[in-house]
C-alpha cells in the first residue's frame, strides 16, 4: 500500500511538470500505450486524441486553416466575429506567423500558438502572465458553423463561442 501510494505521488509529481505549452520532453513508458506529450508543435492528433505522426494526416496544418478561412459571426448585433486570416492579408503585425485568429474583443492567435491539430480541429494555446490559455477551433455538426472552445485547461472548456454565420470578408 505505502509502495503503491510513493509510486502514485511519483507519477503526479512528473505529470505535474510536464502539463503546459512550453517546451516538454517526450514521455513513455514499456508496453503503456501514452499519447506523448513532444517537443516539435503542432502536434497532429487522430479524431481520438492520439498523437500520430504528421505524414498519416490527409491535411497539412495550412489546409486545415484554409477550410476555417473566414469572418464567422457570433454576435450578430454587434458584428462579433471570430476571424480567420492570412496573417498577410490583417491589419495585426504578427511576425512569422502564416495565419491569424482573431476573436472580436478578445485574445489574437497565430500558427505559431498551434500545440495540435486533426483535419477539422485546431488547437491553440496562448501564454499570459496569469497562465497559460488554451483555444480549441473546431467546425459545428456541419460546415456550416464553428466553434471556439476555452479555457485554462487543454481539455476542459470554460465556455463556448458558437458562429452560426459566416460573413463578409
Amino acid at each position: 500500500m505505502r509502495r503503491s501510494l510513493l509510486v502514485m505521488v511519483m507519477c503526479l509529481v512528473v505529470a505535474s511538470g510536464c502539463v503546459g505549452c512550453g517546451s516538454e520532453k517526450q514521455l513513455s513508458v514499456n508496453d503503456v500505450e501514452i499519447n506523448p506529450i513532444v517537443e516539435d508543435k503542432p502536434v497532429v492528433v487522430d479524431e481520438n486524441g492520439k498523437a500520430i505522426k504528421s505524414d498519416k494526416i490527409a491535411d497539412d496544418l495550412e489546409t486545415v486553416f484554409e477550410k476555417f478561412e473566414g469572418s464567422w459571426i457570433f454576435d450578430s448585433r454587434r458584428g462579433a466575429a471570430v476571424m480567420i486570416e492570412r496573417a498577410n492579408n490583417t491589419d495585426y503585425v504578427l511576425p512569422g506567423a502564416s495565419w491569424v485568429v482573431a476573436i472580436s474583443g478578445g485574445d489574437i492567435m497565430t500558427d505559431k500558438d498551434v500545440v495540435e491539430y486533426t483535419q477539422s480541429t485546431i488547437s491553440f494555446c496562448k501564454k499570459n502572465d496569469d497562465g497559460d490559455y488554451y483555444y480549441k477551433l473546431s467546425f459545428g455538426d456541419d460546415v456550416k458553423s464553428i466553434e471556439m472552445a476555452c479555457g485554462d485547461t487543454q481539455n476542459a472548456a470554460d465556455s463556448v463561442l458558437i458562429c452560426n454565420e459566416k460573413g463578409e470578408g
